[in-house]
Order: structure tokens, then sequence, then C-alpha cells
């Protein structure tokens, strides 16, 4: 009987919705010319009234007062009147809980009226269409304490300050449902949360939209937001003209100083989670039912997420070329952030793209996770759960009763096989890694490197050797070992022993900002990074003509020692006329430590070098006046790297792109660069599969894996030779 019922439901569902469909494609073919008419109108609308309000601004038009708290936190020793809530199990492994917040009653003198009101409801996702539509919540706990409750079916219910002040802004819709994970997951029971990581895709993709919560918003949050909604009325525009007017509104921005108010939107903690990410990339797509997938709420300002997400991206992008900062990649780290938040979303993560581009955009993802943050490292693997499962990943059930080793050894062969390719090894770094054999499992939990990730240069997508040999490879049954065809490109014959200093700090923003004065203020940090320095270019020119017959030519040789140094990044800032000349760099670069003469000219320049400004050029004169003779050689190599405007970029890239690396020269002369724990006599590979080569170590008959390797003319499968492939096995 209940399949009958079940079925009928689904029939009448199907009706609906065709007769819902075809009534839409009437009014989309009868009306386009109101329907073009309403959204020019609109966006209109909605220009002039920002526009207005930039021109009519002032810091105390929006302040911290319009956020006032209708009610009142109550502390957990409150309400004694009233029994705890106890969750009731749910009915099945596809059910779910939605909470319906209560509106208080306005009338009511009872102080029981002012604690917020709610009930949870289950239902079952086998259902075709949902009794209660509703909206799903990302934000964040920011390991806050539970201290403050709620009244959840009568009884209290304790959550945290985040939690409420979500619920309190939600008050405002009558009658609404929402899922947020906080309540509607009994966070008590971990066989529970274990059940309903995998329904993430579905709790999220069914949801009528998600709404993120950034927080509470700062006196010019409704400023920033200006800025966005201008954004979002120029995406229908022409792309000249829109890129037109987005340089324009930058220019005004920064004239006007406004860039710190827009970054603030990009400062919260919501963008350094792992479990967001999945939250806003789960999204249904825009349509008809939602046109707005993703909304960004920061107290009672509203904004598109894409939107949102584009005006960061451009004017990061554009802040530092209009402002002539060498410091260009300061914003690597929350530009990792943003794209984590809307790249996948954007049609990136596609259940229809091949697998190598699957695989790809997974390394990506597991990359930039290293900068986002979790309490349990396990949530590393079940944070981004249904993406995987929605890019038709083979997974195992979340089991929180494994530990972190098993769990990774165990992602990483199913995420290989799933996606017939191994670019998951790419992140493998034996220098830091806490886990222990075997050595092909990349520690997903070890620091974020801005370094550690780099694109191929061609036009293509990064190269793989040929695809009916991708697949090559196969696990042990017993899980531990790794048999993969490969060739043995060379062996390392000489490598440096340093490594340039990088704050001890394991915030990935504090380890990936350059400034003026990083790497100056401390005599240790100077020597250590100079000296580094100084060790590649006697590496470069003890082997200059092994490098030259290698690569041809001198010139040659030097661009290679630039594009290792910079991960190849040198064309692309030659691309952004940020570097006019990159041989001319890099030869001015090598000049620093070759020729003291050089140096010492171009130091007592910086004086008077009225492109150097006026604050380097004080210190550098208090500096002087305050240390005098004790002013060491490497200070001074290092202010005339750091400031000199022909190299001030290059070092710049070169500091954020090589932590913990070390250079190495091939016996065959390819110069490349790789982790610290690399040895001489590693051998370079290239394994099928994978789109750059891999150091490994002979360990009596089976190989270890060391980690990736940036090898100039190798790093795009240049010496792939089928007739040269042999099968290795990895433990």
């Amino acid at each position: 009987m209940a399949d009958d019922a079940d079925a009928l439901e689904h029939a009448a569902f199907v009706l609906l919705s065709t007769a819902f469909g075809l009534s839409l494609a009437t009014i989309k073919t009868i009306l386009p010319v109101p329907l073009f008419a309403y959204n020019v109108v609109l966006r209109f609308s909605r220009a002039l009234y920002h526009l207005i309000f930039q021109l009519t601004y002032s810091p105390s038009r929006v302040t911290f007062a319009s956020e006032h708290l209708d009610n009142p936190p109550r502390p957990k020793d409150d309400l004694p009147g009233h029994d705890l809530y106890e969750y009731t199990p749910l009915s099945g492994d596809r059910s779910i809980r939605l909470l319906e917040i209560k509106h208080p009653n306005p009338w009511s003198f009872d102080a029981d009226s002012k604690i917020l009101e709610c009930n949870l409801v289950h239902v079952s996702l086998d259902k075709p269409m949902l009794a209660y539509p509703y909206r799903a919540i990302s934000y964040t706990w920011d390991n806050q304490e539970r201290d403050r409750y709620i009244l959840c079916g009568g009884k209290k219910l304790a959550v945290t300050k985040n939690c409420e002040l979500v619920l309190q802004h939600f008050m405002q819709y009558a009658r609404l449902h929402i899922w947020i994970d906080a309540i509607c997951i009994d966070q008590e029971s971990a066989e529970e949360k274990a059940m309903q990581i995998p329904l993430m895709a579905e709790i999220y993709g069914r949801a009528l939209g998600v709404n993120v919560w950034l927080g509470l918003p700062t006196p010019a949050t409704g400023l920033a937001v200006s800025y966005v909604w201008l954004s979002w009325c120029l995406m229908s525009v022409p792309i000249r003209f829109k890129s037109w007017v987005e340089i324009q509104l930058h220019r005004l921005a920064r004239r006007r100083g406004h860039i710190v108010h827009i970054e603030d939107l990009v400062h919260r903690n919501w963008w350094r989670r792992v479990w967001t990410i999945q939250e806003c990339v789960l999204a249904r797509e825009s349509g008809w039912t939602a046109p707005v997938p993703v909304f960004v709420n920061c107290g009672h300002h509203e904004m598109p997420m894409d939107c949102l997400s584009h005006l960061l991206m451009q004017f990061n992008v554009l802040h530092h070329f209009f402002g002539h900062s060498p410091y260009v990649f300061n914003t690597s780290v929350w530009n990792h952030y943003i794209l984590s938040h809307s790249q996948p979303r954007l049609s990136v993560f596609s259940p229809d793209s091949e697998k190598g581009s699957i695989s790809r955009e997974i390394t990506t993802a597991m990359f930039r996770c290293r900068a986002s943050s979790v309490f349990d490292d396990r949530d590393r693997i079940y944070g981004l759960y249904g993406v995987f499962t929605r890019l038709g990943i083979t997974l195992s059930k979340p089991d929180y009763a494994k530990s972190r080793e098993e769990l990774y050894e165990e992602f990483t062969r199913q995420a290989c096989q799933s996606t017939h390719s191994l670019d998951l090894l790419c992140l493998v770094n034996n220098t830091d890694s806490s886990l222990q054999d075997p050595s092909w499992v990349p520690d997903f939990s070890a620091p974020f490197r801005l370094g550690d990730m780099w694109l191929s240069r061609n036009d293509k997508t990064p190269t793989s050797p040929r695809s009916d040999t991708a697949f090559n490879f196969s696990f042990h049954p017993d899980g531990k070992s790794l048999r993969c065809t490969a060739i043995l490109i060379d062996k390392v014959a000489h490598k440096t022993g340093m490594s340039i200093w990088k704050p001890a700090d394991h915030d990935a923003i504090l380890r990936h900002e350059d400034g003026d004065l990083v790497n100056l203020q401390d005599p240790t940090h100077s020597t250590q990074t100079t000296l580094t320095f100084m060790q590649w270019v006697y590496l470069l020119v003890t082997y200059m003509d092994q490098l030259s017959r290698r690569y041809e030519t001198k010139e040659n040789a030097l661009l290679a020692f630039g594009n290792v140094l910079t991960t190849g990044h040198l064309r692309a800032l030659e691309s952004l006329i940020t570097i006019t000349n990159p041989l001319q760099t890099v030869s001015s670069w090598i000049g620093t430590f070759v020729d003291a003469k050089y140096r010492n000219e171009l130091f007592d320049g910086l004086v008077d070098d009225l492109d150097v400004s006026p604050e380097v050029r004080g210190y550098i004169r208090d500096q002087l006046a305050e240390r005098g003779v004790e002013v060491g050689d490497s200070w001074k190599t290092l202010c005339v790297l750091k400031f000199y405007p022909i190299v001030a970029r290059f070092t710049h890239t070169v500091w954020m792109h090589n932590e913990d690396k070390v250079l190495f020269v091939t016996e065959g002369g390819w110069l490349g660069s790789g982790n610290m724990s690399l040895r001489e006599g590693d051998a370079v590979f290239r394994l099928a599969g994978l789109d750059r080569p891999m150091l490994m170590r002979l360990m009596d008959d089976a190989w270890k894996v060391v980690g990736p390797a940036f090898v100039e003319g190798v790093i795009d499968g240049e010496v792939w030779c089928e007739g040269e492939a042999e099968e290795i096995l990895i433990v």
C-alpha cells in the first residue's frame, strides 16, 4: 500500500513538473520583450540607487547599532522551568531534520516570549517533492562554545553565538524552514554525523537556495556591498564595456580609500573553513526556481555570491596591477579561498568532464584545502565528500573510527582508481609529512605552500603521457604498494642545502605575506634567505657549461634558472608587463651576488632613487645611522633585491614560491627544484598518468616517493618516449 502511495505521489510530481515547465516555456516564448524590459529596468534602477549611495555615503550611515539583537542571549543556567531537548532518532539513512523558526508574539510580556523558538521536523530525501521547501545555511562555528539556549519543541537546546545570530536574522521570514548543521544534526552522535555526510550533496542541492552568513557588518559594509551590486548590474553588458567600467570602479575605490572595506568581505573566517566549500559548491544551478542560488549575508546586507566572488577577484588583480606594488602574490592565498568557494560551481566541477580534468580539479581542491582549517584532520576528506561523490568518485562511507592515516590512504587509492589518474601524488612532500608508509599517500593536512602547485605552460591542459597509457597503474590487493609505468629521466648529481626563511606559523596567510620589512628586521632571517639565494646562484655558476649544453645557449640556461626559481611564473610576469625583459631581470638578480661593486652601487643609489618609496628610503637611512659599519652584506644584498625596481617583483615571486625547496642539477644537465628531503642520487621519473616529474628514491627493489619536481624542459612532458617506459613498484 505504501509503495502504491509513493508511486502515485511520484506520478503527481512528474505531472506538476511537466505542467510547470510547459507554462514557463510558454511565458518565455510569448513575453520575451517584457522580460527583457523588466531585466533592464531592474538593473538600471539598482545601478542608479547604488551610484547615489556611493555619492552620498558617510561612515556614520551604517553602524553596528542597526544590528541589535532582538532577543538577547540566555545563559545556560537560565530557563530553569524547561527540560533539555533530546533528539528523536532519524527514521532512516536518507532522513534529515528541518528547522522551522517561530515568530515571537510582539504583544506578549512573558519573558519566555523573547526566546528564540523553533521546531524540528523529519523529512525523507526519497520523496521527489519535499513537504517543506527550505534554505540551507552555511556559516562557521568559530570554535565558539554552546553557551546560550533556544527553545526547540518547548525544550531548551544549547547553541553557539553565531548560530543564534543566524536564527535571529531569518526570523523575519514567516514560517521559513532552514537546514543548519548545528541543530539539524545531533552533534553528540558520531554515528548520525557519519550517516548525514553522504547526504550533503542532496541537502544543499535540493534546497531553494544557500545563504552564507559572514557575520555582523562593519560601519562600511554597506559601501562595500554597493560595489558588489554595481558589479551585478554589469553582468549582462558587453565584455569590453564591462571591463572598462570595472577598471573605473576600481580606480574610484582606490582613490577614495575603499579597497580596505571591500577586502573586509573576504577577510572573514567563513572563507577559511573546509566545510563551507562544499556548502557553497553543492548549491543548485541558477534557474527559474533559484535565479540566485547562493546569497551572501553580512548582517542585514545581502548580495549574490557569484558577483561577490567576481568583484573580489577582479579587485585583487587590479589593485596590484594598477597600484604598482611589487608584492603581486600577497593575495594568492585569499584568491585560493575565493576560487574554492566559487569556481567549482561555475561548471568547473561537472560530472560530464573528462577523467583527467576531474582528477586535476580534485588535486587542486585538496591543495587549496591545506590553506583552510578544520577541527579534525579527517574532515579534509569528509568536508568535501559531497563534491567527490557528485563527480562520480567511489568512496567508502564516512567512518570516524578510522585513523587519519587509514582515511588518507583509502581516499588516495579510491580517487586514483575512479579518475584513472595519479595526479594526487603531486601533493606528496616527505619533508614534513607526518604519515608513515606508503610513501605515495599525500599528507592532506600538511602546511599550505604556494609553490607546491603549478600548471603546464602549454596552451592545452596539463599534459600526461598518451591517453591510452595513462591508466597503466594498479594497487596491490593489500593497498600498500603501487605498480605503474614510468620512464627514468635522470638522477640528481648536485643540490643546494639551505632553504629561504619563512615565518614558523601554520597560518597560510601569515606565511605568504610579503612586505617591505619582511626578512629585514631580524638579521638571522635576512642572512638565511640571502645565503640560500647565494647557494642557488653558486650552483648555476658552477655548472653553467653543463647547463648551457643542455639548454643550448647560456641565455636559455639563465631563463631556465629564472623559470625554476619562479615555478614557471617568469613568463606570466612578462605577460602582465610586470617584468619587461626576463633575461635582463634574471641577469641583474644574479649580478647582485657575483659582482660586489655592482651590488654596492645599487645599494648606495637606493637612498636617492625616486622610484623607491619614501618610507623605504627613510628606513635605510635610519638603519645606516643606527648600525653604521655593522650593517652586513646579507642585509645590503637583500635590500637591493627587495627594493631595486628591476628585480623587486622577481625577488618577491621567488620568495613566495620556494618555501622548503632546494635546487638541483642532474647528471644530464637538467636544472630543477624539489623539497628539502631530496638527496643526491635520487631519480627523476615521469609516471604515466601524471603531468609532472617525480623524485623517487630506490629502497631495496622498490621505489619511495620523495615528491614532485619542477624541472625546466621536462615539466610539459617533452621527454616522454614510449619505448623507454618500464614498470616500477612504489611502496
